[in-house]
C-alpha cells in the first residue's frame, strides 16, 4: 500500500513541476494577453463615454459608470464591440 501512495505522490510532484514550467513558459504571453484585453476594454469604454457626452446623455454616462450591465447594453446600442 505504501508503494502505491509513494508512486502517486511522485506523479503529483511531476505534474506540479510540469504545470510550473508551463506557467513560466507562457507567463509573458499571458501578461501580454491581459494587457491587450485591458486596453481593448478601456478603448470600448472610452468610445461609449465619448458618444454619450456628444449626445449630452449625462445621466446615462453616470449610470454606466456604476452599472456594468447597463454599460454593456449601451455599448450594444452604439454597436461598440
Amino acid at each position: 500500500m505504501d508503494a502505491i501512495v509513494r508512486a502517486n505522490q511522485k506523479e503529483v510532484e511531476v505534474e506540479k513541476k510540469m504545470c510550473e514550467a508551463l506557467r513560466e513558459i507562457f507567463a509573458d504571453e499571458f501578461k501580454e494577453s491581459r494587457e491587450t484585453g485591458r486596453k481593448e476594454g478601456e478603448d470600448r469604454v472610452g468610445r461609449l463615454y465619448k458618444c454619450l457626452l456628444q449626445e449630452k446623455r449625462i445621466d446615462d454616462l453616470s449610470k454606466s459608470i456604476d452599472d456594468p450591465e447597463y454599460r454593456e447594453m449601451l455599448m450594444k446600442q452604439y454597436s461598440i464591440n
